[in-house]
């Protein structure tokens, strides 16, 4: 799983089978993302949009499908984002 921490999951066990995820694919690329959404979160322009780049960060760090999510849930709440939306 891409992210700047490196880890690896507890055991999952699924259909009798083993595994575990390994977090850390790309990590110096990661990190220097989730270093510059944080810098950029203390420039949001509102708390909508720094809690989007806070979430994000998070995702980036963790690798955490829920913050990633998380983050797109403020996303779509900011109203009239000057460049893109979903």
């Amino acid at each position: 799983v891409a992210s700047s921490d490196k880890k690896r999951s507890d055991p999952i066990e699924m259909d009798g089978n083993t595994f575990q995820l390994e977090y850390g694919d790309y990590s110096p690329l990661m990190k220097r993302i989730a270093d510059n959404l944080k810098l950029a979160s203390d420039n949001a322009a509102d708390a909508t949009q720094k809690s989007m780049l806070l979430e994000y960060c998070k995702s980036f760090t963790q690798g955490s499908i829920h913050a990633h999510k998380e983050g797109s849930r403020y996303w779509i709440r900011d109203v009239g984002p000057t460049v893109e939306s979903y």
